[in-house]
């Protein structure tokens, strides 16, 4: 996964989410200021030039994975309107 956060987002949020995902599944990130077509090259033939690079990466993102998180969060809301009613 290789990840450019745009820098013009409102407290740097995309730049914060970039990093966590580097932390967590091993992503790699180029910053809008770091970006030009020998950057963008490099770092893509890193990734899918290295099979095992390329399956880490795969299984930390699976990993770090919330698959049931959209149901998680509609239980969550509608135990909170139960509780309101």
């Amino acid at each position: 996964m290789l990840q450019v956060p745009s820098p013009n987002v409102a407290e740097g949020h995309q730049h914060k989410n970039a990093f966590l995902m580097a932390d967590v599944a091993g992503s790699r990130v180029i910053t809008e200021d770091e970006l030009d077509s020998t950057t963008l090259g490099l770092a893509i033939c890193e990734i899918l030039g290295d099979e095992r690079l390329l399956a880490e990466m795969s299984q930390r993102a699976l990993n770090a994975a919330k698959p049931d998180a959209s149901a998680e969060i509609a239980k969550h809301i509608l135990s909170l309107v139960k509780e309101n009613s």
